[in-house]
């Protein structure tokens, strides 16, 4: 009998606003908008969240062209791949990632994915057909595989270096361009990935957009009042950076979001009550997206406080769940009276409930619809899970939750995801369009782990997707 699955969300809503755009200079040639010109090119994709749309992959035979490339790249000979050990190559499309254009299958079990001129933008191997590599397999020397990669994609003294500990005690290494004012482009950066128990690199990701906007028009104390005057429940400005984004335009339109536009933008991240973040263009002081905290705080109640990815989201995780074999349903939770007692009937009656995603609001050891709205606190929960996804901060900063759900070392075939660490909802909903459908294409992994992995390092920026894992490492996630 198939278990049930219950896959629960916080329900979206999303304020209305009309376009902004203020200059500190006369632009006497246009008044144009970034957000009307990109519409007008039709640039801007609109997130569609009842819908998941498949990736495609295209089985094809590799010419003496392409091989040629793959054998005089220096980063695939340091790690003693070619052409000859090449088990499949594909041509394929992928939703949130469209330079990606091939992608080769090694015997050694790795996965390499190319532009369209065979430029290496990612790498992953954890060892998906271990059983099948070859016995005059060498091990690859790590340090002369970053110097490979730093070689070809040009990491020099312009880039600034992040090194992480992870879990299980993986080292990730993160260069990021800095440009002349010393900000950081997240977008023109190097990851790679090294395993804390087999000390192999396992993933690497060239990102490599530059900057389109450099130059600083309107001022610091311009650029906050832009954002503080943006919405009418906004109370005070809590902090401000200049950093590089992608323009998202989450606050322009009632109930419209958009992926990341495919353009870099120097802008002023403007923090409001500690929670909500207004990017604002440097160079027009228009305001072209914007983020928000997924932790949980005591700073009040606010009028719209509900997450503004959680449809998309939850029908990612609901089409996961049914590819992996539960039966399921969405409950999507609103900020109502009865929400807690909804919650704690899902969570502790309802004996065959073996899978759980929630995005919500939330610390180490409560969930919380908003700011101030208590849902659930770990010593509430019972019975015995198998996949669980906590999409809230800093629920995997302890073994809190997983304990209460009964996911550790003690048990096989259980998993338990959640981030280490605040985070907020841009990056954590990218992670969830690419862990999602990995868990069940496994195109580059085999195990809820190692999808989690995979999917964290296909994200922009030095420790935006902290995701922590407990439990059975080699557990594929399916219903039992």
């Amino acid at each position: 009998m198939k278990k049930i699955i219950a896959v629960l969300s916080i329900a979206m809503l999303l304020i209305s606003i009309a376009p902004i755009s203020v200059s500190a200079k006369d632009k006497a040639d246009t008044n144009t908008t970034l957000y009307e010109v990109l519409q007008t090119e039709g640039a801007l994709e609109k997130i569609d969240a009842t819908t998941v749309q498949e990736n495609s992959s295209e089985k094809q035979t590799m010419s003496k062209a392409i091989k040629s490339k793959i054998d005089n790249n220096n980063v695939l000979e340091e790690l003693s791949l070619s052409s000859n050990n090449i088990e499949s190559f594909y041509n394929v499309s992928y939703d949130y990632n469209s330079d990606i254009k091939y992608e080769s299958e090694f015997d050694s079990g790795a996965v390499v994915s190319y532009d369209e001129n065979m430029n290496i933008i990612a790498y992953s191997n954890f060892d998906r057909n271990s059983d099948n590599t070859p016995a005059t397999f060498t091990a690859p020397n790590n340090d002369m595989v970053i110097e490979a990669l730093k070689q070809e994609y040009g990491i020099d003294e312009t880039y600034a270096i992040d090194i992480n500990d992870n879990d299980n005690g993986d080292i990730v290494y993160y260069w990021e361009k800095i440009d002349e004012n010393g900000y950081r482009n997240i977008y023109d950066a190097l990851s790679v990935r090294i395993d804390g128990i087999t000390n192999k690199i396992v993933t690497f990701n060239r990102f490599n957009d530059s900057a389109n906007s450099t130059e600083t028009i309107i001022s610091e104390a311009e650029a906050k009042s832009i954002a503080l005057n943006l919405k009418e429940e906004f109370n005070q400005v809590t902090g401000c950076t200049k950093e590089y984004v992608k323009p998202n335009f989450l606050w322009n339109e009632e109930e419209i979001l958009y992926e990341n536009a495919d353009i870099v933008r120097l802008v002023y991240n403007v923090c409001i009550d500690n929670i909500y973040f207004v990017h604002v263009d440097a160079e027009t002081g228009e305001v072209i997206g914007g983020d928000m905290l997924m932790a949980s705080n005591n700073a009040g109640s606010f009028s719209y406080t509900d997450m503004f990815y959680s449809n998309a989201s939850v029908n990612l995780a609901k089409t996961a769940f049914s590819k992996l074999g539960y039966l399921n349903s969405v409950v999507k939770i609103d900020n109502s009276t009865n929400l807690r007692n909804s919650m704690l009937r899902f969570i502790t009656n309802d004996s065959q409930a073996y899978g759980f995603y929630i995005r919500c609001h939330g610390t180490s050891t409560e969930l919380h619809a908003d700011y101030n709205t208590f849902m659930l606190h770990y010593s509430e929960v019972k019975g015995n899970w198998h996949l669980v996804f906590l999409d809230s901060c800093s629920s995997a900063a302890s073994s809190n939750w997983p304990n209460a759900f009964k996911i550790n070392s003690s048990y096989s075939k259980r998993a338990f995801l959640g981030w280490g660490t605040k985070t907020t909802e841009n990056p954590t909903y990218q992670f969830n369009c690419y862990f999602w459908p990995e868990t069940t294409a496994q195109k580059h992994s085999k195990n809820i782990r190692d999808a989690a992995v995979w999917a964290a390092a296909q994200v922009p920026g030095s420790g935006t997707t902290p995701i922590r894992f407990y439990g059975d490492r080699s557990y594929n996630g399916r219903a039992y």
